[in-house]
């Protein structure tokens, strides 16, 4: 396992440790539970920036790095959100339950993976950039059909149908966007990483850039 991967897996133990002395902080009130929680916060905050430098610095990027960092980034970001969503009276103020469920719908549900086939060759997708053009150089960008409901399948629809992405050939396919790549139809799926990280059969790129992610 790399370095990388071994912050980042800090960053995600971190987690439970910032959410448990937090709810100890609003039920006792202590400060030193208060500094803990702000503590862990910020050095899992700033583990998210040292584990992609490491990356990069020191050629580290692997593919379980691609799929721990984001997941990573979510759960910390959701579990604050949550914790601090509850009455905490009178210690802390409450988040409104309209911003909670926003966020937690924009960065857990959407959270969208780029497979290609196992043993194909991996796509540049580190930039915006680089994944619109790797989407317009593929045979076919396979992900689930809208019309079945799905609301990673309308976000996806949604996605290809922005400007940047004219001239990518689509493949809506019902069930699992993989289900394309088997197919032949297609050499790029669209799917969430949950469903990617189980199917031993894909090679899963990492997440969607960030500014097409939600």
């Amino acid at each position: 396992m790399t370095t990388a991967n071994k912050i980042t897996i800090l960053r995600m133990l971190l987690i439970p440790f910032f959410v448990v002395v937090t709810l100890y902080y609003t039920k006792e009130g202590r400060e030193v539970y208060r500094l803990l929680a702000v503590l862990s916060f910020a050095v899992a905050s700033a583990c998210d920036g040292l584990d992609g430098y490491v990356a990069r610095r020191f050629n580290q990027r692997s593919e379980l790095g691609a799929m721990l960092d984001p997941l990573a980034d979510k759960l910390l970001l959701v579990s604050a959100i949550v914790v601090l969503s509850f009455d905490h009276h009178p210690y802390l103020e409450s988040i409104p339950l309209w911003l909670t469920g926003t966020i937690i719908g924009r960065d857990v549900m959407l959270l969208i993976g780029v497979a290609v086939k196992a043993g194909s060759a991996a796509p540049d997708i580190s930039t915006p950039a680089r994944f619109v053009a790797a989407l317009k150089r593929a045979k076919g960008v396979a992900y689930a059909d809208p019309s079945a409901g799905t609301s990673a399948g309308r976000f996806i629809a949604n996605l290809l149908s922005l400007p940047d992405f004219q001239g990518v050939r689509k493949v809506p396919v019902q069930g699992l966007a993989v289900t394309g790549l088997a197919s032949g139809k297609a050499d790029i799926a669209l799917q969430l990483l949950p469903e990617l990280t189980q199917n031993k059969d894909v090679k899963t790129l990492g997440p969607v850039p960030p500014l097409y992610s939600a």
